[in-house]
């Protein structure tokens, strides 16, 4: 993961490189983000690796919570891959054995994997990749807070 990581794009780089629509859905997703609570803990694992293409609007969203993360926690790495040619550790973390995305990875100092999710947060419940109206809401923006303290409680092991 150590060279994964290491050759990744930072989460700011990656960012500039989208082209001026996917900037500005991004920072819409932003600023649906309200007050969240940071509660003074260690975070443990520091890094993420997050594979994401910019043409995938549920990686917008976690793009976006992931950028308000590091904000707000100034130890968080965040390191940003593309969906090809990395299909052999997608299809690894999937359900059903598809290279699907975004696929984030919460490691350790050292960089070895503490913990994933992919596609969507599981801890929202099964009904936001079932029901197309509450996955339409949720690649609006309407669970971002929700969405920025599951990952924070990933970050924090």
């Amino acid at each position: 993961m150590r060279e994964l990581f290491n050759s990744g794009k930072s989460l700011e780089d990656y960012f500039q490189q989208g082209e001026s629509g996917i900037k500005r859905k991004i920072e819409r997703l932003y600023g649906r983000i309200g007050d969240v609570e940071f509660p003074g803990r260690n975070y443990t694992h520091n890094k993420v690796l997050l594979f994401s293409e910019t043409w995938c609007p549920d990686c917008l969203v976690i793009i976006a919570a992931l950028k308000y993360l590091q904000e707000k926690i100034p130890v968080l790495e965040v390191q940003v891959q593309p969906q090809e040619p990395n299909a052999p550790i997608l299809e690894r973390h999937s359900a059903d054995g598809m290279d699907r995305i975004p696929l984030i990875l919460f490691l350790a100092e050292d960089f070895t994997e503490k913990a994933f999710i992919s596609e969507t947060p599981a801890e929202l419940g099964p009904d936001i990749k079932k029901d197309p109206e509450k996955h339409k809401q949720y690649r609006m923006g309407a669970y971002m807070n929700e969405v920025v303290n599951i990952l924070r409680t990933y970050i924090e092991g």
